[in-house]
């Protein structure tokens, strides 16, 4: 399971963080298992390249109530996000993470 999770993130055109409350706060603690393993990894790869390529890292926000500039897991700093937490998710939000995807392949 962790070769899949190194290979996808280090190897995907893409890869979109879907950002519940939940996942966020398992990020930052680094709890132990499949979130915390995905952070450190995640982390570094987001960490290691330059801001342009960053962009391929999709984060996107949903079921989350943490406070506005805390709904991301820390390493993703002030990066922008798709917020699909309200019921009109299907709209615009769908159509941004639409463009996002587009960009990288």
């Amino acid at each position: 399971a962790t070769l899949f999770m190194e290979r996808g993130i280090t190897e995907s055109a893409v890869t979109i963080c879907v950002c519940t409350e939940n996942y966020t706060n398992k990020a930052d603690s680094r709890a132990p298992g499949g979130v915390g393993y995905e952070t450190i990894i995640s982390s570094h790869e987001y960490g290691v390249r330059v801001p342009a390529e960053r962009t391929r890292f999709i984060p996107v926000v949903r079921d989350n109530n943490l406070p506005i500039g805390r709904k991301l897991p820390t390493y993703f700093g002030s990066a922008i996000y798709v917020d699909m937490s309200n019921s009109d998710w299907r709209a615009e939000p769908m159509l941004r993470l639409v463009d996002a995807i587009r960009r990288h392949l």
